[in-house]
């Protein structure tokens, strides 16, 4: 496979009208320790995955709301359709539950915003050489 370069990603949140720039996501794995007295070395396991997200980007009034002028909330109890690209077919993909939305406005820039989460269940990873 070919080298990749962030030009090439993309993002979409689905019910967020931002032009994203940037991604990332972390994907976890419980380490239990399950070291008994009589060990000489720890011991572990895997316990409970999981995964986060954030994405940024500014602001635009395109559609995909929530926008100024939509009369949409921004809302943080439900999932949203997540799709984290790095690449043609190169990509993560679940639906999350926001859990952070962070709007900044300066008046000698742009209008920002960033998107965080949680995955639920396991992210589909689809990576084509």
């Amino acid at each position: 496979m070919a080298r990749i370069s962030g030009i090439s990603g993309n993002c979409t949140v689905a019910g967020y009208g931002i032009n994203f720039r940037d991604w990332s996501a972390q994907f976890t794995n419980a380490d239990i320790d399950v070291t008994k007295f009589t060990d000489s070395y720890t011991a572990h396991v895997s316990g409970i995955q999981g995964g986060t997200f954030s994405a940024s980007g500014s602001i635009n009034n395109d559609g995909g709301g929530p926008h100024p002028g939509d009369g949409a909330s921004v809302t943080l109890n439900a999932l949203a359709a997540v799709v984290l690209t790095a690449h043609a077919n190169c990509t993560y993909t679940n639906t999350a539950l926001i859990t952070s939305v962070d709007v900044a406005v300066a008046v000698a820039g742009e209008a920002t915003a960033s998107v965080s989460g949680v995955f639920d269940g396991a992210v589909a990873m689809l990576w084509v050489d």
